[in-house]
């Protein structure tokens, strides 16, 4: 996805079993609703801290029913402004479900880019 791209719209890339790992750019600020639903592919996923939302008020799930999602990094301010009920953005993602839990990420992960937390399988 190109570093210009602020928006990514419904359903924008639904059913792309062939995502596997996924790093959004910087300057991404909207994910629309169910827009990676379906990504049975998709294992990891690096959220950028510029996001404002994740899905609406109406149907948050916009990575719902990833079965293959294990973790998911993402800065701590992001979650708490953009993921109102992140078990909604990641519902029906049973890997996620089994356990879960915020760790914090410290050290060169992406570069040393990244000081945020990391949204992992626990058990």
């Amino acid at each position: 996805i190109p570093h210009r791209v602020q928006t990514i719209g419904y359903y924008a890339f639904g059913d792309c079993s062939g995502i596997v790992d996924l790093d959004l750019p910087e300057g991404l600020q909207t994910i629309g609703r169910v827009a990676f639903r379906d990504c049975t592919g998709l294992e990891t996923l690096v959220l950028p801290a510029s996001l404002t939302s994740i899905g609406d008020d109406y149907y948050p799930g916009s990575f719902a029913v990833c079965t293959r999602l294990a973790r998911v990094l993402a800065p701590d301010a992001l979650v708490k402004r953009a993921m109102a009920d992140p078990a909604q953005v990641f519902k029906h993602c049973p890997v996620l479900a089994t356990g879960y839990a915020w760790i914090p990420v410290l050290g060169p992960l992406l570069g040393g880019i990244l000081a945020g937390f990391v949204f992992n399988l626990l058990g």
